[in-house]
């Protein structure tokens, strides 16, 4: 009878081959990848504009567009016969202080049509324009103009106090499945302040007036200060995301959350290109060499790989050629290096 450390040694000497055999496999598998075609794909601090707008919303909202604009119609045309678009530069200021005082009021209807108003304008009075370019035109300037009215930290206190209502927060809780309507004041909030960031930090030398460019500075040096208590808001952000992860508010819609804090993150630190710069500059005034090579340009014109497979992935692979079921399909994620 052979020994047991004589038993042990054939059976991991009888695993190599198969162990062999799955490296190879999987060799094959990675090589065969790179005949497939390259994903489509832009390496960018962010796409076109219009692009980065229509990101934010879902097909489930578009009635909360004719929403928003009843509101705003419903209060403009009981102070003003005029549209819009035909009235002038200081009427539409004094009507802009005016919504943003009732988003101050008690009551929670009043102060969310009045958000909802405010919305409107962010989107472009989209009801008294004919095309996307005026559509857009207006958006320009009424993001300006509402900054300038005060509406970033209006809206900010009202996103800390609608984001610690526990009220709300208690009743997603209850439910077995929360729906769109739990989370309609916050992404009311959430989207003022995601178009009016990605509008305001978008330079277009050829429009900017010098005015305009005062304003995107102010509203770059403000957005990362402490702008509630000691908080700003990507760090108001953050405790969103960290309690929607605990699932302590399930009713956070958390993609407008995280869009809003990727463009407060990219709009107060600087993108790709700012950081190549600031690199640049940090390596001259320490007397470095300066890179012949730009990382960034690198990256852009490497192809899209898969990852290897991980140990889990391989162990799975093997238990399919024993005799246990295989186990759940595993969802392959293919991502950018």
């Amino acid at each position: 009878m052979d020994p047991p450390s004589t038993n042990l040694a054939a059976k991991r000497a009888g695993g190599l081959p198969k162990l062999r055999e799955l490296l190879r496999r999987q060799r094959r598998d990675s090589d065969s990848q790179n005949d497939s075609p390259d994903l489509d794909f832009e390496y960018e601090d962010a796409d076109k504009y219009a692009t980065e707008i229509s990101e934010l919303y879902s097909y489930t909202e578009e009635v909360e567009f004719s929403l928003a604009q009843k509101s705003f119609e419903e209060d403009y045309h009981s102070r003003e016969d005029k549209k819009w678009t035909e009235i002038d530069f200081e009427a539409r200021r004094m009507h802009v202080v005016h919504l943003l005082n009732n988003v101050d009021v008690a009551k929670r209807d009043q102060r969310m049509k009045a958000a909802r108003a405010i919305l409107y304008l962010a989107q472009g009075n989209f009801g008294e324009v004919s095309c996307e370019e005026e559509q857009m035109e207006w958006t320009r300037k009424n993001c300006f103009l509402i900054y300038e009215c005060g509406a970033l930290n209006v809206f900010v206190e009202l996103l800390c106090l609608e984001a610690g209502n526990l009220v709300a927060a208690t009743t997603a809780l209850r439910k077995p499945a929360v729906s769109i309507v739990d989370s309609s004041d916050l992404r009311v909030i959430l989207s003022l302040l995601y178009i009016m960031v990605e509008t305001l930090r978008r330079k277009d030398s050829s429009r900017d007036s010098e005015e305009e460019m005062k304003l995107r500075t102010n509203l770059q040096c403000e957005i990362g200060q402490p702008i509630r208590e000691d908080d700003s808001l990507a760090i108001i952000l953050f405790n969103m995301v960290t309690k929607f992860c605990s699932g302590h508010a399930p009713h956070f819609p958390i993609k407008k959350v995280l869009l809003l804090l990727w463009k407060v993150i990219l709009f107060s630190l600087g993108g790709l290109h700012d950081h190549q710069i600031l690199k640049d500059k940090t390596r001259e005034l320490l007397g470095l060499p300066t890179l012949i090579e730009d990382s960034v340009q690198i990256t852009k014109n490497l192809r899209a790989v898969s990852p290897p497979a991980s140990a889990v992935d391989m162990l799975d692979l093997q238990g399919r050629k024993g005799n246990r079921p295989p186990p759940l399909k595993r969802v392959r994620f293919i991502y950018l290096t």
